[in-house]
């Protein structure tokens, strides 16, 4: 038939006579009507748009279609054996190809629906695009076996493919959909690039949400189950995620960059993968963990190849990694970091092996664990390295550091030589009397550098530190504090240069207090250290007389912590909300200290030199117990403070100066806190030795402020509303200054100082020589003279003798005059050129 028109028909009719409704040998040009018979075999069509079916027999086979814009179906009825749709070409389909079962199907485009249901079975079906709009299913339903899609073949597809069960697929690339479900099984299936979604579903059916068997070149998008077994995945890009809710095992990655998701891991293998900074990231069981090689210096290189072993430590089931390195040409130095999202013990990332298996000396900086050091040598045999290789191994390597958030045992860290060592608690051998056969766990609060030292394995030797060094504090099991002891050999060596080989007994203890604020995650502790410029002491003009000293410590995580007799010479910075600092070098404080917050106390054996600052929240915090406030945190300088305290909100903490404060005391929002039920303040200032400084708060001040040794500098407040009602903002909290205020001293608010239903007001023992102004009212007691003084009271009250037409009132509102803290440099300029000219306050 040439053409078949959309009013013709083509029928050989099916009925109760043996052989009837057979089709066979037929050629059409075009069809655009209907053909039909009860079985259709070696059938050539160029164009179809009309409808072409098999029902009864139901059965065709032999048919080549070019284009298929209508139907082709092999219907499947109560006829044993129909829907069989079998040797079948197509050459572009975008209408309908349906049958009960159908096997030995060559298509080149599918931008249509090709189907399989009743039986609902596929079998050596070959596509070469599946297209956007393009849909090719093997339907599960009630029928025993169906939904089974076998032996497919598809070059691109771009659409969606399911079944209930897949097995023996090739997809050169899948940015569409392929999905299983019902049985929701898949086995045998290699994609070249995948980019879109890969899915076995689980649902009610046992073994449902498998896939196993499988090989995927690059992994761009999404492939998820609940039981994966038996992978191999060339790469994983960095949006590329593979999901498993139950568990994974005998999973191959080389190229690492994505994201792998599951309930358990039982076992993953990267074999001679190259190094990239992100070799691995897993998610199992909520927690995150990720292997990073970091490089020393921005873009600097990194090994050539890397090999590992991620399963489960059978003693201790935590997550384990047994790593090996080739540097090949590289001759960057490097960090290898294991990270946990999680400080708790037991969902950190332990290291069970590191060694280097290239010809040269791996040029590994730091090695960081998130974890336990726990050495385990049953996973060697996998990446090809020797069968006593344990914990780290690197004996050509001169290390700066070993950091360990967890427990290590002694003899544990092999190296050429090491800077430095971190660890939570050390297992050794009992050392009083010598027995081996007994260990004592030491916790890193209690542990001295003999301890430390009992980490190195014989032949390590201990160098004096300049590098920087890493280290990671968790959390115990009640969610505290889980302290790392971070030990430094910090020289010098004697005078012939020569190292003298032991840690330093002043330790850097950094905590984990993040409980306190809701935190989980562990802290990271970037600590730098340097040998400064030869101060020449004996004269040989050689660096090897001076001991390190640390420059700068950056946290990365909520709630760090430092306490340490080290001098920090440079700064603290931490990018999330910071914890005490108890730093008890007698230098006191001499470092920067940033923090986006400060929630816990600051304690200096010394001045206070450096700034202490907040950037977007509150400096300090308020201590309560079943609701009542007990006090506030504290800062606390046992020798002058002359640097600056600045808090981008408010300045909670009751700080303390012994040897005067010639500093600056600054707050974007209050200076202490007042409990709006019980109205008890708390927070403040104390200084003994005078105060030469400048406060300027935006906010209230509510606590107090004592000063013995005199006023000669200034203090000013804004002022903010609050729930005591209207006027009463501004200074207060009680202000008392034993020793005067001298000619160069102010203080001023732009509403009250004191409040008298606070009871609350500024009491002087000494002459006052400066100026007191508040455009509110001024409570005050001034034992001594005031013939000097200037004083303005309420003058922004029309009917003050001062008001003056409000130039008084203009004059101390232009110190403000709408800055922030951010404009702090501007805000004191203008308190400190504020004086009384013609008898009145300006600041011109």
């Amino acid at each position: 038939i040439g053409t078949n028109t959309s009013t013709g028909t083509f029928a050989a009719v099916e009925d109760s006579n043996t052989g009837s409704g057979t089709m066979t040998s037929t050629t059409i040009g075009t069809n655009s009507g209907t053909v039909s018979a009860g079985s259709i075999s070696t059938m050539s069509v160029s164009t179809n748009s009309g409808a072409i079916s098999a029902a009864g027999q139901g059965t065709t086979s032999h048919v080549t279609i070019n284009k298929n814009k209508g139907t082709f179906v092999a219907k499947e009825d109560s006829t044993s054996g129909s829907g069989i749709m079998s040797d079948t070409l197509v050459g572009t389909n975008s209408g309908m190809v349906s049958a009960g079962s159908i096997a030995t199907m060559s298509v080149n485009t599918n931008s249509g629906k090709i189907r399989a249901s009743g039986q609902g079975t596929t079998s050596n079906v070959s596509i070469g695009t599946n297209t956007s709009t393009g849909t090719f299913a093997a339907v599960e339903d009630s029928n025993a076996g169906s939904g089974t899609m076998t032996s497919t073949t598809i070059g691109t597809n771009s659409g969606t493919v399911s079944a209930g069960s897949i097995s023996t697929m090739s997809v050169s690339t899948n940015s569409g959909a392929i999905s299983a479900a019902g049985q929701g099984t898949v086995s045998n299936v290699h994609i070249g690039t995948n980019k879109g979604t890969f899915v076995a579903v689980k649902d009610n059916n046992p073994g449902s949400g498998t896939i196993t068997n499988t090989t995927i070149g690059t992994n761009l998008g999404t492939v998820s189950a609940n039981t994966i077994s038996t992978m191999s995945v060339s790469s994983i890009g960095a949006f590329g995620t593979i999901t498993a809710t139950g568990t994974v095992s005998n999973l191959s990655v080389s190229v690492f960059s994505g994201v792998l998701i599951a309930g358990t891991i039982d076992s993953l293998i990267a074999k001679n993968a190259p190094g990239n900074p992100q070799m691995l990231k897993v998610v199992e069981g909520g927690v995150t963990r990720q292997l990073e090689l970091a490089p020393a210096t921005p873009g600097g290189s990194l090994p050539q190849s890397v090999s590992y072993v991620y399963d489960h430590n059978p003693n201790s089931n935590d997550a384990q990694l047994t790593l090996a390195v080739n540097d090949g040409a590289n001759t960057g130095s490097y960090d290898v970091e294991l990270l946990s999202s999680s400080a708790a013990p037991g969902s950190g990332f332990d290291l069970a092996a590191l060694t280097n298996v290239g010809a040269a000396p791996a040029h590994i900086r730091n090695v960081l664990i998130e974890g336990n050091l726990a050495p385990y040598t049953g996973d060697y045999s996998q990446i090809g390295i020797p069968s006593n290789v344990n914990g780290v191994y690197l004996p050509g390597t001169a290390l700066a550091g070993v950091g360990i958030m967890g427990n290590a045992p002694s003899g544990s860290v092999t190296a050429a030589s090491i800077e430095a060592v971190s660890f939570a608690s050390i297992t050794e051998d009992c050392p009083a009397p010598h027995d081996p056969t007994r260990t004592v766990t030491v916790a890193a609060t209690d542990a001295t550098p003999w301890d430390a030292a009992q980490l190195l394995a014989p032949g390590t030797a201990i160098v004096q530190a300049n590098n920087t060094f890493l280290a990671a504090a968790g959390q115990t099991g009640q969610g505290l504090s889980q302290p790392v002891a971070l030990f430094l050999d910090t020289g010098p060596n004697d005078d012939d240069g020569d190292a003298k080989g032991h840690f330093d007994p002043r330790v850097v203890l950094l905590g984990n207090e993040g409980n306190v604020i809701g935190a989980s995650n562990p802290v990271l502790a970037q600590t730098t250290v340097t040998i400064p410029n030869d101060d020449d002491k004996h004269g040989d003009h050689d660096d090897d007389d001076d001991p390190s000293l640390i420059q700068t410590i950056h946290l990365t995580g909520a709630g760090g912590s430092i306490q340490t007799a080290q001098p920090i010479a440079a700064s603290i910075t931490s990018s999330d909300a910071l914890g005490d600092l108890i730093l008890q070098a007698p230098q006191g404080i001499e470092a920067n200290i940033t923090a986006p917050s400060i929630f816990g106390n600051i304690m200096a054996n010394g001045g206070i030199s450096g700034t202490i600052q907040t950037t977007t929240g509150n400096l300090g915090r308020v201590l309560t117990s079943n609701g009542h406030v007990l006090g506030v945190t504290t800062i606390q300088a046992s020798d002058g403070i002359s640097g600056e305290i600045i808090s981008a909100g408010d300045l909670v903490s009751q700080v303390h100066g012994n040897g005067g404060f010639s500093g600056v005391l600054a707050a974007g929002g209050n200076l202490g806190y007042l409990d709006p039920s019980s109205l008890k303040r708390v927070g403040g200032l104390a200084v003994n030795g005078g105060f030469s400084g400048d406060v300027v708060v935006l906010g209230n001040i509510y606590g107090d402020i004592f000063i013995n040794g005199g006023l000669s500098g200034r203090i000013a407040a804004q002022g903010a509303p609050n729930n005591l009602g209207a006027g009463r903002q501004g200074i207060l909290g009680n202000i008392n200054i034993n020793g005067g205020m001298s000619n160069t001293s102010a203080i001023v608010s732009a509403g009250e100082i004191g409040d008298a239903g606070l009871g609350t007001d500024l009491d002087v023992n000494g002459s006052v020589k400066g100026i007191l102004a508040a455009i509110g009212s001024i409570s005050y007691e001034i034992h001594g003279s005031t013939k000097f003084a200037s004083i303005f009271n309420n003058v922004g009250n029309p009917n003050s003798p001062q008001y003056d037409g409000g130039a008084n009132e203009a004059a101390i509102d232009a110190i403000f005059s709408g800055l922030t803290i951010g404009d702090l440099t501007a805000l004191l300029l203008h308190l400190n050129k504020l004086h009384v000219s013609n008898g009145n306050l300006s600041d011109s």
